[in-house]
């Protein structure tokens, strides 16, 4: 470090600089909110729904991680993707130790939404405290649908997923105006994901392939630092055969 004036340097002195190397399966939060995987950087893009039979599938279509089941990872690891684990909340530290070694895991799913399923706060606190004591090489998820508790629930996680779905009877630019509000709420100090729809709510159409498009890059451009969608199968639908046209659509949008 020095300091210079006209030309000239008045001072100069040296630091020591320790880089830390990353530790083996390891997920960090940088400091923009973007994902390393062993130190490497990692742009989430996943899905719900994945069947484990169609895991290879996904991986070449251009997906890099699902929502999945802890007995699973190993079948994810064969087909080089990661996946976010729903805890076991009966017996978290057992369920945690046995599992936070995987090398496919990338991050702890504690509660499906948790202000529209009523859950306690306090337990989902403790929750996320005694995975981080338990675990602090991966990420805690959570995906929120109200943004009315991004300031409660929201702040007890690593990362905050934002589900918004508006096809067909809601406001399709919440798609990134809810992504806006949560980093407003979090003060930037937290990555914000967005999961986008896949499904058609009773009676109604899934979205179009514009509407798909102009959601996900609405996110993007509001800053959301990952990307998946519900549902690849599930909610009486089958992605490829319900809306091959989207599918295709999507499968070339991820290579953009």
């Amino acid at each position: 470090l020095s300091l210079v004036r006209g030309g000239r340097r008045l001072w100069k002195k040296s630091f020591p600089l320790a880089v830390v190397p990353a530790r083996p399966n390891q997920v960090v939060i940088g400091p923009r909110g973007e994902t390393f995987v062993d130190g490497k950087p990692f742009f989430p893009i996943g899905t719900y729904g994945a069947p484990p039979e169609e895991y290879g599938k996904l991986k070449k279509a251009g997906y890099n991680f699902v929502m999945a089941s802890a007995n699973d990872l190993d079948k994810l690891e064969q087909a080089g993707l990661m996946g976010v684990v729903t805890v076991e909340r009966n017996d978290v530290r057992e369920f945690a130790n046995k599992y936070k070694d995987h090398h496919a895991l990338l991050a702890w799913m504690m509660f499906d939404e948790p202000g529209y399923n009523r859950a306690d706060i306090l337990e989902i606190h403790n929750l996320y405290n005694t995975l981080y004591k338990l675990d602090p090489k991966h990420l805690s998820y959570l995906v929120i649908t109200d943004p009315k508790v991004y300031p409660t629930f929201g702040r007890c996680c690593d990362v905050l997923t934002v589900d918004t779905y508006p096809v067909q009877g809601g406001i399709i630019t919440d798609a990134g105006k809810n992504i806006a509000q949560a980093y407003e709420v979090s003060e930037g100090d937290q990555p914000v994901w967005h999961c986008g729809q896949f499904f058609a709510w009773p009676g109604q159409r899934m979205p179009t392939i514009r509407e798909h498009r102009f959601m996900t890059y609405i996110a993007l451009i509001n800053g959301a630092k990952g990307l998946l969608w519900y549902t690849y199968k599930g909610y009486g639908q089958y992605l490829p055969e319900k809306n091959p046209e989207l599918w295709e659509a999507h499968k070339k949008m991820l290579k953009e």
